[in-house]
């Protein structure tokens, strides 16, 4: 077989020619970093770009969306993160409340992050996020009175020492005189300072929690012997607020030895709902010309 040129015969020499690129294309522009916090029922997305966007949407998961964009020849102004400093350039924060669970309990979604560029480049990240709605429980102070009195008639009045006991800790004390003449209902007193305000997150349903004990003990004091009444309540969660408020007004009774003491006060329960101030929920450290 003879060769023609280093190549054999019957076979055809292939070459390469090199073509030089005519121009370059901008890169686009792509999410560098990416988060999203949550706190009770509102979550926080972060986005960090490396190349001004026009458009950024945030898909929150659960039917609802946000977008921001900036149209060509629009100066946008720095904004505030939501703890007041400024965001750098390319850093864009929206911030969305999901509607709480029905059952107050943790759930979940997944988070759509996408950003576009002016020249129709997109890029995504996706998040999924656990949600742990958080209430506020407040009871206010208690008011008390006696229902009858504790001692013989013949006595001007009684003596009461009063604990409050919140969480297995005694936190407050009081020295009280009720008379024991009465004319139609006895006087109310205030227990001032007896208030108690707790923050809880409802548990899975594998877990307690959610409520603390809180007690109050009244002595009254008699030279042979002394009565006693304990009051027992428990703040906690109450299934009527889980959707965001709820409030009531609870009188009852409770008798010890040979006393009577009713007892008043108002409790409530509120969602937490920690949006930032201000109506617009996106935040961006991007001036665009």
């Amino acid at each position: 077989m003879s060769k023609v040129a280093g190549v054999e015969s019957g076979e055809e020499r292939r070459l390469s020619i090199p073509l030089e690129p005519t121009g370059t294309t901008d890169a686009v522009a792509r999410i560098v970093d990416s988060s999203v916090a949550t706190d009770s029922v509102v979550a926080t997305a972060t986005i960090v770009t490396d190349d001004p966007v026009r458009r950024v949407e945030v898909d929150w998961g659960d039917g609802e969306t946000d977008v921001v964009t900036r149209r060509p020849g629009l100066l946008t102004r720095d904004r505030p993160a939501h703890g007041g400093d400024p965001l750098p350039d390319g850093t864009y924060q929206l911030t969305h409340a999901y509607a709480v669970s029905d059952d107050g309990r943790p759930f979940d979604h997944s988070v759509l992050l996408r950003v576009d560029d002016a020249d129709g480049g997109v890029d995504f990240d996706v998040h999924r996020i656990t949600l742990t709605p958080r209430y506020k429980v407040t009871h206010y102070p208690m008011t008390v009175r006696l229902k009858h009195g504790c001692d013989s008639s013949l006595e001007p009045g009684s003596e009461f020492d009063i604990r409050q006991t919140v969480g297995g800790d005694v936190v407050n004390q009081w020295e009280w005189y009720p008379s024991n003449n009465f004319f139609g209902t006895s006087q109310s007193f205030r227990l001032d300072g007896s208030g108690v305000t707790r923050e809880f997150e409802r548990p899975p349903l594998s877990e307690g929690g959610g409520v603390e004990a809180v007690s109050f003990e009244f002595t009254e004091r008699d030279p042979l012997w002394d009565d006693l009444v304990r009051i027992y309540l428990y703040v906690g969660l109450d299934h009527r607020g889980y959707s965001g408020y709820f409030s009531e007004r609870v009188e009852d009774e409770a008798s010890g030895d040979g006393c009577t003491i009713v007892y008043s006060y108002s409790k409530e329960m509120e969602l937490l709902v920690p949006l930032p101030a201000g109506d617009d929920p996106a935040f961006s450290g991007e001036v665009f010309a």
